[in-house]
This record gives structure tokens, sequence and C-alpha cells, in this order.
């Protein structure tokens, strides 16, 4: 399809199994139409888009994350997949998670055109940025945020700001 004219659908059917649907725009009727539909793992819990890229011929990504990897999709001739990258220890205890949500760790941070992952962990924060062959993994001193209840904990990432602080452009 037009690289353009495509949309992606999540959602979880009556049977609790998510799926990813990828619609294309067929421009004679002007009808979205069903061009690919994958079953998702059940231990996916936050998916996360790149920013609309600034080449003219790039295309955006959608990656996924689970609690033991994180995983990007592709496709081929035979249809799409959910390819893992790397492993990652992501703030997450359950092995069945009912639904996905959209998350924020996809992002430039080098401004090099290639994709970088911020993964919130339990003590610690880790950066993934892209290489020309794989990742090159650094690991921050950031926590997450800790809210104690009387019956447990609840854990979030901490809020992260990217700016360019000393306006070199990158």
């Amino acid at each position: 399809g037009d690289s353009n004219k495509e949309l992606l659908a999540i959602g979880v059917d009556d049977t609790q199994t998510k799926w990813l649907a990828v619609y294309t725009l067929d421009y004679a009727s002007q009808q979205y139409h069903l061009l690919h539909k994958l079953s998702l793992a059940n231990d996916l819990f936050r998916f996360d888009v790149t920013a609309k890229p600034k080449q003219g011929e790039a295309l955006q990504s959608v990656y996924f994350m689970s609690r033991t990897h994180l995983s990007k999709l592709t496709f081929n001739e035979q249809g799409m997949a959910i390819s893992e990258l790397f492993a990652i220890a992501p703030l997450v205890v359950k092995s069945r998670i009912e639904f996905i949500a959209r998350g924020q760790f996809v992002q430039d941070l080098n401004q090099d055109g290639r994709d970088d992952f911020i993964i919130g962990q339990f003590d610690q924060t880790q950066l993934f940025l892209g290489q020309a062959e794989g990742w090159l993994n650094q690991t921050l001193a950031i926590k997450p945020k800790v809210l104690l209840y009387r019956d447990g904990a609840r854990y979030s990432e901490a809020k992260l700001y990217f700016a360019d602080m000393d306006l070199d452009g990158r």
C-alpha cells in the first residue's frame, strides 16, 4: 500500500485475544480495507511509534514492549510479524496484561535519525541508542516513582523531558 495511507488498529476481542490489524486506503472507493491481521502475544503491554521521519522517503516504525523483550513490527511477503530486537526488564510484574497502551519509549535522543529507546526499570533507567549495527546500552541512575499503599506499592516510570539545552541543534 501507499506508506502514507495505512491505518493501524490494536484491539482485544471477546475471547481476550489481542489483535493488530493494518488497513490500507483504496483510492478508487476511498474506503479502507483490511491488508494484514496478526494475533499478538499475551505479554505485550505497550507500543510506540517513531515520530514522522524528517526524510521524505523514510517510514515510521512500530515497536512493542513485553516483560522480557523489545520488538519491532516487520513486514515480508507472508504478511507481518513481531520480531524481537533485544532483552529488557521494564516496570511490569504480571505475565498476562489485559490491554496494550501507547507508551513513550521511542525517541531519537541524539538526533542521528535512528530510533533510541528509554526503558524504565525498578532500580534504574536503560537507554538503548541506535547504531549502524545494533544498540549501545547505557544505564542511568534514574529510579521510578513509587507510591506506597496499605496493600502494596505502585511503580511508574519517572517523567523524562528531552531538550536541546545548549542549543547546538543536537
